[in-house]
């Protein structure tokens, strides 16, 4: 079911291809951009940066379980935490991904109750979304 990370628990490819097949259906808005065979394998081969990797794991994680465990709830939450920690590290917010991820989080934190985990991806998404507001704004006036 998972194979063992650093301090994560990473799904194996059975998993992986499970819920990136799952992820469009269940989500189809949130997973509109998605190519799924592309997806699939740069998921598999770790090819997107972690942040979203492990936000569309979060997201992806229940899709597969048919009874939600203790243990699961808290891989879940692991890979919720990581996701939103490392979209705080990163330094490349023009990158369509880091948008992309959270929007991921926020569907995966719309169904789970973490006011301060939605909260803070709320400001890291505004800053995104201003910059690209601003950048559009100096392309069209000058």
């Amino acid at each position: 079911m998972f194979q063992c990370g650093n301090e994560i628990p990473l799904p194996t490819n059975e998993r992986m291809e499970k819920v990136i097949f799952a992820l469009p259906v269940s989500f189809p808005l949130v997973m509109m951009p998605i190519r799924i065979l592309e997806i699939y394998y740069k998921m598999k081969n770790r090819q997107y940066p972690d942040f979203f990797y492990f936000s569309n794991l979060a997201l992806g994680n229940r899709l597969c379980i048919d009874t939600m465990t203790d243990n699961n709830k808290n891989i879940e939450s692991l890979y919720e935490k990581e996701s939103l920690e490392l979209l705080k590290q990163e330094t490349d917010i023009r990158n369509p991904i880091y948008l992309w991820a959270c929007v991921i989080l926020f569907a995966h934190l719309g169904r789970i109750s973490n006011h301060i985990a939605y909260e803070t991806l709320k400001s890291l998404s505004q800053l995104q979304v201003e910059n690209r507001l601003l950048n559009t704004n100096y392309r069209l006036t000058n």
